[in-house]
């Protein structure tokens, strides 16, 4: 999607923006706050309903993506997408 080969570069930039603290438009933007550096910044988005959990991390800093996929309800997913996102 960073390349603008999905989405145009003007609305790739919205999507991944911060908005109301944690919130982009279309992604949450997390770990952007005063005092955390830019390669903690990650953006993506999840998934969740009675017996599915998804949980979607891309880190802009490094071009890598996470996605955890799981046949359970939430939260089970998000603990393995921050474990792998601490340990890649």
């Amino acid at each position: 999607m960073e390349s603008g080969k999905l989405v145009p570069h003007a609305l790739f930039a919205d999507a991944t923006g911060t908005y109301r603290d944690c919130m982009g438009l279309g992604f949450f933007a997390t770990d952007y706050a005063p005092g955390v550096p830019a390669t903690d910044f990650r953006c993506g988005h999840g998934g969740s309903a009675h017996g599915i959990c998804v949980d979607v991390r891309t880190c802009p800093h490094t071009s890598e993506t996470i996605i955890v996929l799981s046949n359970r309800s939430p939260p089970v997913c998000y603990p393995v997408a921050h474990f792998l996102r601490q340990h890649h």
